[in-house]
């Protein structure tokens, strides 16, 4: 059997004014399973948890990544690994000055008030 991957960590930006994310990446993703020679492949990690908290977010461009690792290829013998779990996006935001047009995954919006299930979570700041 192979080894499982490790986890995606977690990622907090705190500001007192604004964030603004443009073009780059904010990634807490899970690793990729080990792959076996003989026997299972690892399992993929779990994703990790973004967390960004200001009166005003701009998510502009770019990703905001919290995906769970493959799971690792099984042997001749064995079967794959299973794949990491999805990690969270918690934003926290006046919601007049939340604008979120970047890829995110889990898929987030600024309506998304309500913690659903595969989706991101945005509550009013400073909460």
């Amino acid at each position: 059997t192979a080894a499982g991957a490790g986890g995606g960590g977690a990622l907090r930006i705190a500001s007192g004014t604004r964030v603004v994310l443009r073009g780059g990446s904010l990634l807490a993703r899970g690793g990729r399973g080990g792959t076996a020679n003989l026997g299972t492949g690892g399992g993929g990690g779990s994703g990790g948890v973004i967390y960004i908290a200001a009166p005003e977010v701009d998510l502009e461009s770019g990703t905001v990544d919290v995906r769970g690792g493959n799971g690792g290829g099984g042997g001749s013998s064995g079967a794959p690994g299973g794949n990491g779990g999805l990690g969270r996006i918690r934003l926290s935001v006046d919601p007049l000055f939340c604008n979120i047009n970047a890829v995110t995954s889990p898929p987030t919006t600024c309506d998304d008030g309500v913690a659903t299930p595969g989706r991101g979570y945005v509550g009013r700041y400073p909460n």
